[in-house]
């Protein structure tokens, strides 16, 4: 009996932050999307996944050229982390990864109404403010259909809601995939470390799959658009602590109960 309630109460607190959300990511580590997708390059070219991966692990992100508020901060931090990675690193080996030889990075927009003008607006903007010159074809920004956007935001798990004024509301995060399109990490956040990046792709490059420990912050914490950052869900704290403490206070009027019961018997 006690380990049935044990059970209840585990399955009861830690469900809430597993949960798929409305509006979030629904980690699907392991599974794989299709490369055989279709999208628009920034000249308006139509392209598969495997032909900008190239036989390479790959970092793809959702965001919106229109946006307002987190898809910013995320491209400025992506090229900043490119950057980073292509310096030399005392922690690895190999001196630095060169995006386009040794990895792939893909902006794909959600809004099916965005061309690829405006996609090659914002890449030249972005390629603009970065330190170091990088392979035009190693950080690529696509458009596409909303049928095939569907299709690979739902293979990643990837929800989001669009808003009446034609704006998204969306999480942000970094996903790394296999050469072969298998979902190997979530990084989430609009800023990157390069050392986890640099383990999320050298994961990614050995087929390796590794959990993201940060499921659970991301469950209390929300992003403020206002403010562009993260900011401690305060209802949502509250309300997870006020039912973990209805749920103790029942179980242990059933665990007094019966030792009532027990001592009179």
């Amino acid at each position: 009996m006690k380990r049935i309630f044990f059970i209840f109460i585990i399955i009861f607190v830690c469900f809430p932050a597993f949960a798929k959300a409305e509006i979030g990511i629904y980690q699907q580590l392991g599974k794989s999307i299709s490369l055989d997708l279709v999208f628009n390059d920034e000249k308006g070219n139509p392209v598969t996944l495997r032909q900008l991966t190239n036989n390479r692990p790959s970092i793809l992100t959702f965001v919106y050229y229109k946006c307002p508020g987190i898809c910013t901060p995320v491209l400025q931090s992506i090229g900043k982390l490119l950057d980073q990675l292509e310096s030399p690193s005392l922690l690895e080996s190999t001196s630095r990864l060169t995006v386009g030889k040794d990895y792939s990075v893909i902006a794909l927009s959600i809004d099916p109404t965005e061309n690829h003008t405006l996609a090659a607006s914002k890449k030249k903007n972005y390629y603009a403010a970065m330190e170091k010159n990088i392979s035009d074809t190693g950080w690529r920004f696509l458009t596409g259909s909303a049928e095939n956007i569907k299709k690979i935001t739902e293979a990643t798990g990837f929800t989001y809601e669009k808003r009446d004024d034609g704006t998204f509301t969306h999480t942000a995060t970094l996903i790394t995939l296999t050469r072969e399109g298998k979902i190997t990490r979530y990084i989430y956040g609009t800023t990157y470390l390069p050392l986890d990046v640099r383990l999320a792709l050298l994961e990614a490059s050995q087929g390796r799959v590794g959990p993201t420990i940060t499921k659970v912050l991301q469950y209390c914490f929300s992003y403020d658009p206002a403010g562009r950052k993260y900011t401690l869900n305060i209802l949502r704290v509250a309300g997870t602590t006020s039912t973990l403490a209805a749920v103790g206070f029942f179980v242990f009027l059933i665990f007094y109960s019966r030792r009532r019961n027990k001592e009179r018997g």
